[in-house]
């Protein structure tokens, strides 16, 4: 389970980079990882901000 997500509407207009890097690299880092090592179930929460 991946809950690391940053959320915060107006940071992420000022550091979008930051943003991209964390909340989607980290994302594609995590769903590396779980193929390498054979894991087949990934859980998706999303509690960001609406």
């Amino acid at each position: 389970m991946h809950f690391t997500a940053f959320i915060q509407v107006g940071e992420s207009v000022r550091k979008s980079l930051k943003y991209y890097q964390n909340n989607s690299g980290n994302t594609v880092n995590l769903l590396e990882t779980m193929i390498r090592h054979g894991v087949s179930k990934f859980i998706f929460s999303s509690t960001a901000a609406v």
